[in-house]
């Protein structure tokens, strides 16, 4: 079972409760049950760096974007770290190298490297990604303009016959 699994297990919260009790199944991981996810056979709550190398795998294997990761995310505050016993040896080494590696920007580096072509997948999908969609012009909206400025003129002339008619 992944971690998410269990933080969703041992929450208090009814609703996560709920969430954990309706899973069907579970993956490894989310990269490696990419085709899964794509081919819709899985649907899974998985950490945006995983999300956007299956999503750069997908659109450079198909041409098409078959994943999609949702805008807002499942945890506000989750950070990745990595693992260690507590007695660890290998602690202080690997903080130093952490550290070293994302004060000089590497980690970026090798994540630009790893997802590419990426940007065209995370449009939603209601998106349409066809050609011969165009945004509105001013012409296009000329109808709603000229509504407005006929509303606008036609509550004038009411609001000016109100105030110079003589009362009754």
């Amino acid at each position: 079972m992944v971690s998410t699994q269990y933080f969703i297990l041992e929450s208090k919260d009814e609703v996560r409760q709920r969430v954990f009790k309706g899973i069907s199944g579970s993956i490894a991981d989310c990269y490696a049950a990419r085709q899964d996810i794509a081919s819709g056979q899985y649907a899974a709550i998985c950490d945006r760096i995983s999300m956007k190398k299956a999503m750069s795998w997908d659109f450079s294997t198909s041409g098409q974007c078959h994943l999609y990761a949702s805008r807002d995310n499942v945890y506000t505050n989750v950070p990745v770290a990595m693992a260690f016993s507590s007695n660890s040896t290998y602690r202080a080494g690997a903080d130093r190298i952490i550290f070293a590696v994302k004060e000089a920007g590497i980690l970026d580096k090798w994540l630009g490297e790893q997802i590419t072509n990426t940007s065209q997948c995370l449009r939603p999908p209601t998106a349409d990604r066809s050609d011969g969609i165009t945004p509105l012009n001013i012409e296009d909206m000329a109808g709603s303009f000229l509504m407005l400025a006929g509303g606008l003129a036609a509550s004038t002339a009411v609001f000016l016959l109100e105030v110079t008619a003589p009362r009754l």
